[in-house]
C-alpha cells in the first residue's frame, strides 16, 4: 500500500509528500515505543511497529541528495559515528527496537543524504573493499543462515570459533558467486526473447523440483534416510528420560497449567498438614519431586506457577511472558491460595538469576519494575526491585503465620541439554562413552556459583528472619562440576529445567525438608542444607 500512497502524495507536491512520510514515521515510532514496553519480542520480529525505520529511508528518497558543504560533511561523519556507537555500546540489556534504534537509523539516513564519494565519510565508504562488501552483503546474509544452522545440527557440541569463521569465509565466497553469476546477469537488459523464455523455463523447473522435494519431505514426515538414528539402548534411554511431563491432578481445574489458578493438587490426609509450592517454570519442573515427597510424608500440596514470573506480589515484569502486571497478580492469587488451603509452609522456587542477570539466550528480558510502563527499564533497576520484593514477600507470608522456605536455584547449564541429546541420537556414540561425554558437557561449579552469587546473597539475607533456605543441587554435583546426567538418565529437559527423572533425584532431600517443624520452630539444621554464598 505504501508505494501507491507515496505516488499520490507526490502529486500534491514534494513538500507535502515529505511531511506525510515524516508524520507517518513519527506515528509509527510512537507505536514502536508502546510495543517496546508491552511486548518487546513481538516488536522485534513483526513489521507493523518497525515501519518507521523504512519510512525514514522513504523520507531520504524524497529529500534526495543535498549539496556538499562543511555542514553536510559533518552530518555524514555524525551519521557514521552514530552507527559505530550503536555497534559497540548496545548490548542484550538494551530494549531493541525502541528509541535506542533511532541512533543507527538516523545515522544511516544522514549518510544517505549527505555522504559523497569525493569527500568526508563518503570517500571512505567509496573504497573498493567497502563497495564490494555492500554488493554481496544481502547474498552473504542469505547464505550464512543455513550454513550456520546445519553446522549446529550436524555437530554434537556447539561449533567452535574456528568452524564458524571458516563457514563465514565460505559464505563470503558463495555470496560473491551468487552476485557474479546470478545477480549481475539478472540485471542485464540486453537479453533476446529466446533467452528470456529459456530462463523462465529453467526458473520454473527449478521451482517445481524444490517444491516436489519439499512436498515429499512434508508428506513423509521429513526425509528419513538423511539421518540415521543411533539405536544403542543406552542412547535411546538417555533421550527418553529427558521428558518434561505435565502431571494432571483430579483436584485441579480442567486445563490446569501455566498461569492457571493455584490449586490443591494433593489433598492432605484427615488431620494432616499442607504445604505450598509457588514460583516460575522451575517450580513446575520440580513438581514431580514435591508430589512424590508430599505423598511419602502424607502432606497436602498447594501448587501454582507462571513461567517467567517470580512469586512476588505487587511487582511488574517488563518484557516477559504476560502483560507487566500479571506476575504480581498471580503472586497475590498464590498467597490467597496458601491462606485458603491453610498451608503452614510455603516453598518458593524460581530461576532467580533470570531477574538478576542478563537473560542471555532469551530475547525476553524479564526485568522487574515498580510500574507497568517504565520509561527506561534497566537490569540494575530489576536487581533493586528483586532485593526489595523478596523480603517483602517473606514478611507477607509470615503475617499469615506461614513459614517460608526459599529454594536456591538448581544448576543452570550453558548448553541446551535437549539439543545435545538429540545430536547424540544421530551420532555414533556408544554406551561406554556416555558418562565421560555428559560429564564434559556439564558446567564448572565456580561459573554457575558466580552467576547465582547475587541472587543467593539476597536469599541469604532472609536467614536472620527465621526463613529457611535449602539447596537441592547435591544430586547434580560431581567434584568441581555440575552435571545433568550420569550417563544413563538425562536429569535435565533443557539448560535450566529438570526432567521428571531429574526431579525425582530431589525427593530424599525434600522429604527431609517436609519433616522439619512447621511455623514457630527453628528448622533442623540437617534439613536446611544451606550452602554459603560464594
Amino acid at each position: 500500500m505504501f508505494p501507491p500512497f507515496l505516488v499520490l502524495a507526490s502529486r500534491l507536491g514534494r513538500r507535502f509528500a515529505l511531511r506525510a512520510v515524516i508524520f507517518a514515521a513519527i506515528a509509527n515510532f510512537a507505536l514502536c515505543e508502546v510495543a517496546a514496553v508491552h511486548s518487546l519480542t513481538t516488536n522485534f520480529y513483526l513489521a507493523p511497529t518497525r515501519a518507521w525505520e523504512l519510512l525514514v529511508g522513504a523520507a531520504c528518497a524524497v529529500i534526495g541528495e543535498q549539496p556538499q558543504d562543511r555542514k553536510g560533511t559533518a552530518a555524514g561523519w555524525l551519521g557514521f559515528a552514530s552507527i559505530v556507537a550503536a555497534i559497540f555500546l548496545f548490548s542484550d540489556d538494551i530494549p531493541f527496537p525502541s528509541h535506542f534504534a533511532a541512533a543507527p537509523v538516523i545515522g544511516t539516513a544522514l549518510i544517505l543524504v549527505y555522504a559523497r564519494p569525493e569527500s568526508g565519510i563518503g570517500r571512505v565508504l567509496a573504497l573498493p573493499p567497502f563497495v564490494g562488501v555492500g554488493l554481496i552483503s544481502y547474498s552473504f546474509y542469505l547464505w550464512h543462515q543455513p550454513l550456520f544452522a546445519f553446522a549446529r545440527l550436524r555437530s554434537r557440541d556447539e561449533p567452535g570459533m574456528a568452524t564458524m569463521l571458516s563457514l563465514a569465509v565460505f559464505a563470503l565466497v558463495l555470496a560473491w558467486a551468487t552476485w557474479r553469476f546470478i545477480e549481475r546477469p539478472f540485471r542485464r537488459h540486453d537479453y533476446t526473447r529466446q533467452q528470456q523464455r529459456r530462463a523462465a523455463v529453467l526458473f520454473g523447473c527449478s521451482l517445481a523440483v524444490f517444491g516436489a522435494v519439499g512436498t515429499y519431505g512434508i508428506a513423509t514426515d521429513s526425509v528419513r534416510w538423511r539421518l540415521r538414528p543411533n539405536l544403542d539402548p543406552a542412547v535411546v534411554e538417555l533421550a527418553a528420560t529427558r521428558e518434561l511431563r505435565k502431571l494432571p491432578s483430579p483436584t485441579c481445574p480442567p486445563g490446569f497449567g501455566d498461569d492457571a489458578v493455584p490449586c490443591l493438587i494433593l489433598p492432605p490426609p484427615p488431620g494432616g498438614r499442607t504445604v505450598a509450592l509457588f514460583g516460575d517454570s522451575l517450580a513446575e519442573a520440580s513438581l514431580p519431586a514435591f508430589l512424590a515427597a508430599a505423598r511419602a510424608e502424607r502432606v497436602g500440596l498447594v501448587f501454582g506457577f507462571a513461567s517467567g514470573c517470580p512469586p512476588f506480589p505487587g511487582i511488574y515484569v517488563y518484557d516477559g511472558n504476560y502483560r507487566p502486571e500479571r506476575c504480581g497478580e498471580r503472586a497475590m492469587e498464590e498467597m490467597e491460595a496458601a491462606r485458603r488451603f491453610r498451608a503452614d509452609t510455603v516453598f518458593l522456587v524460581a530461576r532467580w538469576t533470570l531477574y538478576n542477570e542478563s537473560a542471555g539466550i532469551s530475547r525476553f528480558h524479564y526485568w522487574l519494575t515498580r510500574e507497568p510502563a517504565p520509561s527506561s527499564p534497566t537490569l540494575a533497576q530489576s536487581r533493586e526491585v528483586f532485593a526489595e520484593a523478596l523480603p517483602r514477600t517473606v514478611t507477607a507470608y509470615r503475617a499469615q503465620n506461614q513459614q517460608v522456605v526459599l529454594v536456591r536455584q538448581l544448576p543452570q547449564f550453558e548448553l541446551d541439554v535437549g539439543r545435545f541429546v538429540e545430536r547424540l541420537r544421530y551420532s555414533e556414540v556408544r554406551a561406554a562413552n556416555l558418562p565421560a561425554l555428559t560429564f564434559a558437557a556439564g558446567r564448572s561449579r565456580t561459573e554457575f556459583d558466580n552467576l547465582a552469587a547475587r541472587s543467593n546473597r539476597v536469599l541469604d539475607s532472609q536467614l536472620s528472619k527465621g526463613t529457611r533456605i535449602i539447596d537441592l543441587g547435591a544430586p547434580f554435583t560431581r567434584g568441581d562440576r555440575y552435571v545433568w546426567s550420569d550417563g544413563r538418565e538425562s536429569w535435565y529437559f533443557d539448560f535450566a529445567h529438570v526432567s521428571v527423572a531429574g526431579a525425582l533425584q530431589l525427593v530424599p532431600q525434600l522429604r527431609g525438608a517436609l519433616k522439619a517443624n512447621p511455623v514457630g520452630n527453628a528448622p533442623d539444621a540437617a534439613t536446611a542444607d544451606v550452602r554459603p554464598s560464594p
